[in-house]
């Protein structure tokens, strides 16, 4: 999948609850990215399926400008491609390459989609590669 864009549609509260994270010096990022989480309270791209959700990015970060932090929205609504269909209402999670898809129904092996594997809820239904509404809420 390439990279796809996403908007922000809707800030909560005026602000979104931006948070600030440690982001890597040489890495880049647009308005808009989803961000992943990783330890220690480190942003980064979303590069396999389903990993904990930092937020959506509120500043663009460049890979030469030396900085070594990055604000992520974590209440707001934006419009996104889903991988896969999305039920409206039903909880989302942040794929690779700027996508949501729909938080699977627990496994046999007792995976249980909690906290911040879950960034949010569909808005709306959409297909595979159909743009949808998502809120956000971390």
């Amino acid at each position: 999948m390439a990279k796809q864009t996403v908007k922000i549609v809707e800030l909560t509260n005026s602000t979104g609850f931006p948070r600030r994270f440690t982001f890597g010096s040489t890495a880049s990022c647009a308005v808009g990215d989803l961000l992943s989480l990783n330890d220690p309270r480190t942003a980064s791209w979303c590069l396999v399926d389903g990993m904990p959700a930092a937020g959506v990015a509120q500043m663009e970060k460049s890979a030469t400008d030396s900085s070594t932090s990055v604000s992520a929205i974590t209440d707001c609504i934006i419009d996104v491609y889903a991988s896969g269909a999305v039920t409206i209402g039903k909880p989302v999670m942040f794929t690779a390459d700027n996508y949501v898809k729909a938080v699977p129904a627990a496994s046999s092996l007792s995976i249980i989609y909690e906290g911040a594997l879950i960034a949010g809820y569909s808005m709306e239904a959409a297909g595979d590669a159909e743009r949808v509404n998502v809120r956000i809420k971390l």
